[in-house]
């Protein structure tokens, strides 16, 4: 029996409930949390005390919210939740107390006990990967007592990279918890799965250091002339960039047969020449302070959208039926 034809009530409902539906998907409580996560990563370091640690408690409700929306749709347990709850005091207690060996003990266990649990159980992505966000916030404060206490460059770098992963890790969240992971698969001819394999790797591990190196330079206040860092991350820069506009151009080819992610080869070509320009304009005596932040986060940006792939090529199905074109020249 053939389906009665829409009335024209629901037929002037259909634009307005495509636009909910658009509002909605961007106000999923992990969108919220990497863009939060993002500013916090890229321009709270030069906002005031205030304002850092209302962003901070943000991302940390949200992370939490996520957790227990996972927490209460898969297996919810109550061992679970006091035991998570208790070793989180007693580590922040720990942590607070100065006794950084006992929390790194604790937590240790913690990271073996979500892993094992995580196996043992087949817990699905997100609830692993929601968790390990909630053990993320809990093990920052720690990180940052340590860096206030060493006042070293080894504890600054030890922070920044914790809060680029955190930062990946948020946005895996995002990426397995939307339409495109759960409706969308990716398949890849085996060759071509390796070769895309090695490359989107290599490509999220330079511009991974590329965002460490640019965070210390951020930090130590470095202007042109200032020693090997920002000699690095300058002219680095310039070797990584040719590498993104490179991998993306390949990367045409890996994510076409996906539509929800084939946009992201275009933006990374695009995005490297955007940050080129700002870095340009950083190095001039006149520098503004709004062109730092933007090329903060458009570096940011690009590392998100170089994980994205990678992790798009890693969870790819191999197939022997898809042929390995090679895009023209």
């Amino acid at each position: 029996m053939p389906a009665a034809a829409p009335d024209l009530d629901e037929r002037r409902s259909s634009p307005r409930a495509t636009v909910l539906h658009s509002w909605l998907t961007i106000i999923r409580p992990s969108i919220l949390a990497l863009l939060a996560t993002l500013i916090f990563v890229g321009v709270a370091p030069e906002l005031v005390p205030e304002t850092q640690f209302i962003l901070l408690r943000i991302i940390e409700l949200l992370v939490l919210v996520m957790y227990l929306w996972q927490f209460a749709r898969h297996g919810p347990s109550f061992l679970e939740a006091s035991g998570i709850l208790l070793t989180s005091l007693g580590f922040l207690f720990l942590v607070f107390k100065s006794a950084f060996i006992a929390a790194t003990f604790i937590i240790t266990l913690a990271v073996a006990w979500l892993v094992m649990t995580w196996i043992a159980k087949h817990w699905p992505l997100l609830r692993g990967l929601t968790t390990m966000a909630l053990f993320a916030m809990v093990l920052r404060p720690m990180l940052v007592l340590l860096l206030a206490e060493k006042q070293g460059a080894s504890s600054s770098s030890l922070l920044d990279g914790f809060e680029l992963i955190l930062l990946c890790l948020l946005a895996f969240i995002a990426f397995a918890s939307s339409h495109v992971w759960s409706q969308q698969t990716l398949f890849l001819g085996q060759a071509l799965q390796h070769r895309a394999r090695l490359w989107s790797t290599v490509l999220f591990i330079a511009v991974f250091s590329q965002n460490m190196m640019g965070a210390g330079v951020r930090h130590s206040h470095a202007t042109s002339g200032d020693g090997l860092l920002f000699s690095l991350h300058q002219y680095g820069g310039v070797g990584i960039a040719i590498l993104i506009v490179a991998i993306a151009w390949k990367a045409r080819l890996w994510l076409g047969r996906l539509p929800g992610l084939r946009w992201i080869p275009p933006a990374l070509m695009i995005m490297p020449v955007n940050q080129a320009i700002l870095g340009f304009y950083i190095v001039r005596p006149e520098e503004n302070a709004w062109i730092t932040h933007f090329h903060a986060l458009n570096g940011l940006g690009i590392l998100i959208l170089c994980f994205l792939i990678t992790a798009s090529i890693w969870s790819s199905t191999p197939s022997t039926g898809v042929p390995d074109q090679r895009p023209r020249s």
